[in-house]
């Protein structure tokens, strides 16, 4: 920070594509701050350090910062700055904020640069500040790219290309860019294995009206990728250069983009492309045609995730009866929190399009529920299942005909009275949500009344207690 004259820097929790998971490559935060959570981001200035996470990491956060020098900032509570609110106190006039841009996304790294323009300040985004520092730091995740047939999707890549286009021009743009993993393997029609627990390959993607460009690790093309990409006018280019060729590319017209699908890098690097073109060219900022399109399932896809689900379940069911009997066989070895995951994991992993979990199987014995995805470790918390209370397992699974979630609380024995009580309770909240009529335009947050109302009068007796 002092050679780059950067008075505080910022690192989140977040790849070049704004992914749920992050691959070890891009596990900075947890390398400086020893929080392994997966969500929270590290502020360090010369005289402090501070990590925000949400209330799930809490406990946890506490507990792995404890003799860091870092202060937690837990999100969302009382006298608890934001983010945004402690660097628009902390920063002085003048000051330079840095981080990198690439793994920032556009939307937050436009409204640093305002929050910086305020304070006659500066941002630096061109550096990793890891790099140097982090020196055994694992390598950037490469696996062959697989291309779906149409068994799979229900649409090929001329239909889906052609329906882009057709909004491009609606919009009257010339071209379209998106970095976001889930939309360029749908659109291209094509799966990878980079990020945990999602189908996706670390990719960069630019569409104009007659050809496509793919921005995409050498190490993951494989023959296939590259006939197929001949076929359709996809021109395959090194990950490493995208911004690169944003900066050049000379085609005339305006650029359509997602703000929420591109990093702050990924912008910057578009704008500077823009100026250079004749015709005073910029964005139009829009939601990701390619996102609403995704999101409306045709018949073959609706098809495979009915089929997904039903064999999903019925390995959920068999888990459900080995565990039960397994746990009430008092001669048998006792099964713990991370065993009863194992198995269920490799049970799933026999369905025939199996390809990854969804997420990490949390299986949670009796307190161990009530933690936010938590997850069992051998050796630190592993609790043994015993045939009387409640175990929760929230699990689901990847597979190339869709992707499951599914969360279920079993009792393993006797349970008492109150937890009687509040399973019922939250039972009705879920029955009283799924039968709710409502009208066009509602959001989940117009909704969430109907799930918590049944809960109230617990909350007023525990205030009064």
């Amino acid at each position: 920070m002092e050679k780059s004259g950067i008075d505080a820097y910022m690192i989140p929790t977040a790849d070049y594509h704004n992914s749920e998971y992050a691959a070890d490559y891009f596990h900075a935060r947890e390398y400086f701050s020893g929080f392994t959570g997966s969500a929270g981001t590290l502020v360090v200035r010369r005289e402090e350090a501070c990590l925000w996470t949400d209330g799930r990491y809490f406990i946890q956060a506490a507990g792995e910062l404890e003799g860091s020098g870092i202060t937690l900032m837990k999100t969302g509570e009382p006298g608890v700055p934001s983010l945004e609110e402690y660097l628009d106190q902390k920063m002085e006039e003048g000051s330079v904020l840095g981080f990198d841009g690439r793994c920032v996304p556009c939307r937050e790294g436009k409204a640093l640069e305002k929050m910086m323009r305020r304070r006659k300040g500066s941002l630096s985004t061109a550096s990793d500040l890891a790099e140097g520092i982090w020196t055994d730091r694992p390598a950037l995740p490469g696996h062959p790219v697989m291309v779906l047939e149409e068994d799979y999707t229900g649409e090929d890549i001329e239909s889906k290309l052609g329906r882009l286009r057709e909004v491009m021009r609606q919009e009257g743009a010339e071209s379209y860019i998106d970095s976001k993993l889930d939309n360029i393997m749908w659109l291209l029609n094509i799966r990878g294995e980079d990020v945990t627990c999602n189908p996706v390959a670390l990719t960069h993607m630019l569409v104009d009206h007659r050809n496509v460009y793919l921005f995409i690790q050498d190490n993951e093309v494989t023959g296939e990728l590259r006939s197929y990409a001949a076929l359709h006018r996809i021109s395959i280019l090194p990950y490493d250069d995208f911004e690169d060729f944003l900066t050049i590319y000379d085609h005339s017209g305006d650029m359509l983009c997602d703000r929420d699908c591109i990093s702050y890098s990924v912008y910057l690097a578009a704008a500077v492309g823009l100026d250079k073109r004749a015709g005073n060219c910029e964005f139009i900022a829009k939601k990701s045609p390619v996102g609403r399109f995704k999101s409306i399932k045709n018949n073959v896809e609706i098809a495979n995730i009915r089929g997904c689900y039903k064999r999903d379940s019925a390995v959920m069911c068999r888990f459900i009866k080995w565990l039960t009997e397994r746990v009430a066989d008092t001669h048998a070895e006792p099964v713990t929190e991370s065993a009863a995951a194992a198995r269920l994991d490799n049970m799933r992993s026999g369905i025939d399009d199996f390809m990854d979990l969804s997420f990490s199987t949390i299986s949670a014995y009796g307190p161990n529920a009530a933690m936010m995805h938590y997850e069992a470790v051998p050796g630190v918390s592993d609790a043994e299942l015993r045939p009387e209370g409640m175990y929760l397992v929230d699990s689901g699974g990847q597979y190339l005909t869709g992707t499951t979630d599914v969360t279920r609380t079993i009792a393993l024995g006797p349970v008492t009275d109150d937890m009687k009580k509040h399973y019922t309770l939250t039972a009705v909240s879920n029955l009283q949500l799924m039968g709710a009529v409502f009208m066009d335009g509602c959001t989940g947050a117009n909704l969430d009344i109907l799930a918590r109302e049944p809960f109230y009068p617990l909350e007023s007796l525990s205030r009064k207690s």
